[in-house]
């Protein structure tokens, strides 16, 4: 379990880089089936994982970080963590 008390699906992590790495040196013009072949994943779960719907915990998320990089930005990086987050809680934005 991780500190927050929630448990960490190590395979889930594990496939995602997997998938990552598969779609970046598809980019590069290798092939999907030598690639999912060498890391040992079928490619229908890399099709699947393509075209995936993010979840609303991930959607909040990515959505939260474009907050934080918007006031980090603002103030030319000079805030850290706790001054974002007292900011952002002023701005009335639930974190």
């Amino acid at each position: 379990m991780s500190r927050s008390g929630k448990r960490v699906d190590v395979t889930r992590i594990k496939y995602q880089a997997e998938f990552k790495v598969i779609e970046k040196l598809k980019q590069e013009g290798y092939k999907i089936t030598y690639l999912c072949e060498a890391l040992g994943v079928s490619r229908s779960a890399y099709y699947k994982w393509l075209k995936r719907e993010p979840s609303p915990s991930q959607l909040r998320l990515e959505w939260l970080m474009e907050q934080i990089q918007e006031v980090y930005d603002n103030y030319n990086g000079i805030y850290g963590y706790r001054r974002i987050t007292i900011y952002l809680n002023y701005s009335r934005l639930s974190i």
